[in-house]
């Protein structure tokens, strides 16, 4: 409102610059010579499941930013991006341990889901100084249990981020529905009537949700 308030009338999220990693000497850049600068950095993990405990789960990737309006988004362990051989990869691993168990202070949203799977899939010990954004909501604006406490909703109220799932959630559709309509040609190249009831939509093959962030790109 503010926004558009002053003048602003183009409405739509005010992304900023957000890079994908995939040359080693940048995630070396990255880990020793700009991290080190800044006194705090933001994290956030994705994995292909929430069950971290699960055989076959795995930290697909870590996000990371430094100073507003950027970020970059580093491949880990993704069936889409294999950029790094075993021993960089080890590597890496070993970079973020490093990060998440220093005295710099770490940016989480719930973090007790990333420090936790980090200790399921990472080797983490511990992770200190750590400034979560849900708790900070929670104990300084609405302590209600049924308030909604999602980053997407704190970026609303917030930020001038707006809807930034909108692009994941959209890939998303659009994968189940190219996944329905294969499921029906296949079907009818068979010579079988494609019946709805008969479609098995596709399943996390870790956990058998509906949902697997390794379908991103």
């Amino acid at each position: 409102i503010k926004r558009y308030l002053s003048g602003d009338k183009e409405l739509k999220p005010k992304l900023g610059n957000y890079k994908l990693i995939t040359k080693w000497e940048d995630v070396e850049y990255i880990f020793n010579e700009q991290i080190p600068k800044y006194d705090a950095v933001a994290v956030d993990f994705e994995t292909n499941t929430l069950k971290t405990w699960l055989k076959g789960a795995k930290v697909l990737c870590i996000s990371l930013s430094w100073r507003e309006h950027m970020g970059v988004t580093i491949p880990i362990n993704h069936s889409k991006l294999n950029c790094w051989s075993d021993e960089q990869e080890s590597k890496l691993k070993k970079y973020i341990v490093s990060l998440l168990q220093s005295n710099k202070r770490k940016v989480f949203h719930n973090a007790k889901f990333d420090i936790r799977m980090c200790m399921d899939l990472l080797g983490l010990k511990y992770c200190t100084n750590v400034v979560d954004t849900m708790m900070m909501y929670y104990v300084g604006y609405n302590e209600l249990p049924a308030a909604p406490k999602g980053l997407k909703h704190l970026a609303m109220v917030y930020t001038d981020l707006g809807d930034y799932e909108k692009p994941r959630d959209e890939y998303f559709d659009k994968y189940l529905e190219n996944h329905y309509n294969n499921w029906v040609k296949e079907q009818e190249e068979k010579g079988i009537k494609p019946l709805k009831k008969n479609y098995q939509p596709p399943k996390n093959r870790v956990d058998g949700g509906k949902i697997d962030f390794e379908w991103l790109p």
